[in-house]
């Protein structure tokens, strides 16, 4: 999990941690899953919550992050996409 600020951009980013140092090859070219844009922390439930209060806008990777982020209706199912199995998703707060 990692949080970037750039003017009024808050950007949470959160993925499983398994995922980084990966490579996704998809149709359209290479997805890496970098620390430097991730971080390298495991999920944690508090810092995720307290970091969403500071966010407006979110990317999440990987299929524990994902189902937490449906389970508590932050997304649905449809707003998913899939990077060859690997369930992504972006959305904002207002």
């Amino acid at each position: 999990m990692k949080l970037f600020r750039k003017g009024s951009i808050n950007l949470l980013t959160v993925c499983d941690s398994d995922l980084i140092g990966e490579k996704i090859e998809t149709p359209n070219g290479i997805y890496m899953v970098e620390e430097d844009f991730y971080g390298s922390e495991d999920m944690n439930i508090d810092e995720i919550t307290g970091s969403l209060i500071q966010a407006n806008v979110v990317n999440i990777l990987g299929k524990r992050v994902v189902k937490w982020f449906i389970e508590r209706e932050y997304i649905n199912e449809y707003e998913i996409i899939s990077l060859e199995g690997v369930p992504h998703s972006q959305f904002y707060l207002l």
